[in-house]
Formats: structure tokens, sequence, C-alpha cells
């Protein structure tokens, strides 16, 4: 049987390698961005973000892999994981 890529589950090790330099961006340029006179602002994606990103990967990958879910609702929940990581770490850049 032939799988395409967009047929199979996203392995469990896309997930820390997708979400941690989403969080480690977000968290380092979205505070030299909004907060420019911030002086810590990147170290939040250097020491909270991006190796929340990673640990929250290997627990969400896990997580989804082990759900009796489509393969479609599994990458559906990893590009909203990234989105969702992405977005909350810009508005705590804002408050």
């Amino acid at each position: 049987m032939n799988d395409t890529p967009h047929r199979r589950w996203p392995p469990v090790g896309l997930w820390p390698l997708t979400l941690g330099p989403v969080g480690f961006y977000a968290g380092f340029y979205g505070p030299l961005l909004l907060r420019p006179e911030a002086n810590q602002g990147p170290l939040v994606g250097i020491f909270i973000t991006g190796p929340g990103g990673v640990i929250g990967g290997l627990i969400l990958g896990a997580i989804f892999r082990s759900l009796p879910i489509s393969n479609a609702r599994r990458w559906l929940a990893l590009l909203a994981a990234n989105v969702l990581l992405l977005l909350g770490t810009l508005l705590f850049c804002l408050l």
C-alpha cells in the first residue's frame, strides 16, 4: 500500500520539532517587536516558550498518537497547537 504523506499520522517527533521553534521564535522576537523597551524580552523564548514547546510537543504527540481519531484530525491538532502557542506567546508579550 502506497501511503501519501497526508494520509499518515504526524510522527511523535514532529510535534516537538514544530512547537519548539514556534515557541522560541515567538518568545524571542515577539517581545522585541511588541515591547522594545523591555530589556529582558528575548529571554522568554530562550528559557520558557522554546523549551516549553519541545516538552509540550512530546506530551501532545504521545497523547494524540494514542487517541482513536483520524489522521487528518491529528494534522489539524498539530496546526492548532502551533497557532495557539504562537498567539498565546504574543498575547503574553503584550501583557
